[in-house]
């Protein structure tokens, strides 16, 4: 018996141990599943971000490696058709600008890399995009010879795919940007500037700054009247010495990086927007990064330590004075005048252009100027047909443009009041008969019915010195000296109204007559129709009161 009692107490020990265990299983795997749920449903939320996300930058990828596949092969076909270079490697993103494909190249002939460049056309040249006009412009850029003057190797027109083609030395060194961020050339622009530069020491800012100078001015005297794209980067070092390149962007219209800042301080001008440029480009030298704004404040003058480099900074952004200083007085500036240089010892001047790059550059020049008004024409040979042909409608528009402006100043200066010539001719005649007065003779008697008496005291004839405020009269003819008095002419009547050639309207018709006071009178009502209404308003009340009918049919549904 206690046995069985043993053994019944432990089986519902164990089924309430094995009772709670399933139930403890059961609750842990509801909150396991549940918390996998939610975690099922965040990872996928955040997955679903991050999709889009990687789905927009690889659209944009794929777009952008589209472009430099198109890019790549427009270079290689133009590589095949000119054999003077072969291709190396193309330079991905070395530089900044936009729609611009960078390839590593080596000509046949010369030694060292070259640098091959590959932009679009832009949008608003002012020549024809012609292969003639392609050979032109070569041989302007490639005939500038100065030692402060990156040479260019080959410049050319992709015409039928609306390419730019520019072809230069490649410096290992790299630029000015390259040197003071310490970085390879050909690196990519995004990730080699990402961090401080370093410092430039003043002689060396004195001994670049000069010759960059000299570069602006060379290329100024032989028709580049603005260079529009000056920046470290465009400076290239080669052997301790700066040469400036990018003076093609003058003809291809292609603006500086930092153009929205500059633009609001050049007023227009062409010079003072590239002495803006080159103290954006003195700063970085000073400082080792680029200036955020289009002038510096007196907080970044207070951060440079050397009074020197804060003086030519104040110089050249014009801080103290409040005009911005030309090229040319940056040059006799004391920060820069006392550097000598080697290579200016022989003298480069100006270079013999053709005439068909002379026309460019006229053309260009003439179209920038900020009155808009033509240079005379230069009448020679021009060997390109479009450009001649452009050249002449430029001139024609631009005298078109002389005479309208002429006749609009003829129009806005005030035009000779007739009235007041009148007046002043009336006043002297007047102040000339008071001054001389005439007496009456016998030999020529006055008429009684006009008695006129020119003799008047001598007070009066220094009160009227102003115009009189009279209606309009004719010019008096002079007086002759005679012994009678004529008496003035009457003023004469007011000319008449021309007819009008506009019809007169007719009259207007007469009102219309008023109609006479009629009384209607209402017809009076039956007597026999208010026995009717009653009789129906009973019918109705009876209809309205009777009972249902009562109908021992129950299949209708109950409601």
């Amino acid at each position: 018996m206690e046995l069985a009692i043993v053994w019944v107490f432990l089986i519902i020990a164990g089924g309430v141990i094995v009772g709670g265990l399933l139930i403890a299983a059961i609750v842990y795997l509801v909150v396991v599943c549940k918390r996998r749920k939610d975690r099922i449903t965040f990872i996928a939320s955040t997955d679903e971000t991050v999709r889009f996300a990687d789905k927009l930058h690889n659209d944009q990828l794929q777009e952008q490696i589209s472009k430099q596949d198109a890019a790549l092969l427009n270079a290689q076909f133009y590589l095949r058709s000119n054999t003077s270079f072969i291709f190396v490697k193309e330079l991905v993103e070395i530089g900044a600008d936009i729609d611009t494909y960078w390839y590593e190249v080596r000509h046949r002939k010369l030694q060292g890399s070259c640098l091959l460049k590959l932009l679009n056309k832009p949008k608003h040249i002012k020549f024809p995009f012609t292969s003639e006009t392609a050979n032109s412009l070569d041989e302007l850029f490639t005939s500038l010879n100065h030692p402060y003057i990156w040479p260019t190797t080959k410049f050319d027109f992709m015409v039928k795919y609306n390419k730019v083609i520019l072809t230069q030395p490649f410096s290992t060194q790299g630029s000015l940007k390259d040197v003071i961020y310490q970085v390879d050339p050909r690196s990519t622009w995004g990730t080699k500037y990402c961090r401080k530069g370093k410092k430039i020491s003043t002689n060396m800012i004195k001994r670049y700054g000069r010759q960059i100078l000299e570069a602006i001015l060379y290329l100024k005297d032989n028709g580049f009247t603005v260079h529009n794209n000056i920046h470290s980067g465009n400076v290239m070092v080669e052997r301790g010495n700066c040469r400036l390149l990018g003076y093609q962007d003058f003809l291809l219209r292609r603006k500086a990086r930092n153009h929205s800042l500059i633009s609001q301080y050049a007023k227009n001008k062409s010079e003072i927007y590239d002495v803006l440029l080159f103290g954006h480009m003195l700063y970085e030298m000073i400082f080792g990064y680029e200036l955020q704004t289009g002038m510096p404040s007196v907080e970044d003058l207070q951060r440079c330590k050397n009074e020197e480099k804060s003086n030519i900074l104040e110089f050249t952004f014009g801080l103290n004075s409040g005009n911005i200083p030309s090229f040319q007085k940056l040059v006799t500036h004391t920060f820069f005048a006392d550097v000598e240089l080697e290579e200016l010892k022989q003298r480069y001047g100006q270079v013999d252009i053709k005439e068909d790059a002379r026309m460019i550059l006229n053309l260009v020049n003439r179209r920038r100027s900020s009155k808009g008004r033509a240079q005379p024409a230069v009448h020679t040979t021009i060997s390109n047909p479009g450009l001649s042909s452009l050249v002449e409608d430029d001139t024609i528009s631009s005298m078109t443009s002389e005479v309208e402006t002429a006749s609009q100043r003829s129009q806005l200066e005030p035009a000779p009041d007739p009235r007041a010539d009148l007046m002043a001719s009336i006043a002297a005649r007047v102040r000339s008969m008071a001054a001389s007065p005439s007496s009456p003779t016998a030999s020529s008697p006055v008429s009684a019915a006009t008695p006129l008496n020119f003799s008047q005291p001598q007070e009066t004839s220094s009160m009227v010195t102003t115009p009189i405020a009279s209606p309009l009269l004719p010019t008096i003819p002079k007086l002759h000296k005679s012994t009678t008095p004529v008496a003035p002419p009457l003023p004469p009547q007011a000319p008449k109204a021309p007819k009008s050639t506009i019809p007169i309207a007719p009259p207007m018709p007469p009102p219309a007559p008023k109609l006479p006071n009629v009384e209607y009178k209402s017809t009076p009502r039956p007597k026999s129709a208010g026995k009717d209404t009653m009789a129906l308003l009973k019918d109705i009340r009876k209809g309205s009161k009777l009972r249902k009918a009562v109908t021992n049919d129950r299949s209708a549904p109950k409601i």
